[in-house]
């Protein structure tokens, strides 16, 4: 049965990324029907969120509306941010989850993979734009070529490797970062 009701709120994107020593949070809407306010949420895990800051919606509006939200006091090292729409009748809708790295200079930012273990995709963060990506088993043996690295999140598809504890190496010759993370079944 398809419902004929239009989404809430069509998102263009969201996006969180360091800005000086704040987290600068943005996203855009498409269309919005009845949506009361936005939440940005914060969580050191990617489990666990809290909310830290809340911008009103437009109700309705068939136009492109960009929004943003400042965290001025980020968590330091690795965390994740997410957007919380709430429409005017109480129900909401979760965005895609985005990690940031509050490091301390350029370059400090380590390898980190989640879900861990890892089912179908594997989420990568701390690489740069056009290292090459591959997966080893732990005797040593390519199994996966795994692509190039993109800017900020780059997601690798691990459902065909077989159960087992991996390591993903991220680099170019003469720099490279090695991470390890398992592989499960559901």
């Amino acid at each position: 049965v398809q419902s004929s009701t239009p989404l809430p709120v069509e998102l263009l994107y969201f996006t969180a990324a360091p800005d000086g020593r704040e987290v600068l949070c943005s996203w855009a809407t498409a269309t919005e029907q009845d949506n009361d306010y936005f939440t940005v949420e914060r969580s050191s895990d990617g489990e666990l969120f809290e909310d830290i800051g809340e911008v009103d919606g437009a109700g309705t509006s068939h136009s492109t509306l960009h929004y943003a939200f400042t965290d001025h006091a980020p968590l330091r090292g690795l965390s994740y941010y997410r957007l919380r729409q709430t429409d005017l009748d109480g129900s909401d809708v979760l965005s895609a989850i985005v990690p940031v790295w509050m490091g301390d200079g350029p370059g400090d930012v380590p390898l980190v993979l989640w879900p861990n273990p890892a089912h179908e995709v594997l989420n990568i963060v701390g690489t740069t734009a056009g290292e090459s990506l591959s997966v080893w088993d732990g005797s040593g043996r390519l199994m996966l070529e795994a692509g190039t690295a993109q800017q900020g999140l780059t997601v690798v598809d691990v459902s065909r490797l077989p159960e087992g504890v991996y390591l993903l190496r991220a680099g170019t010759s003469g720099h490279e970062q090695v991470a390890r993370f398992v592989r499960a079944d559901q």
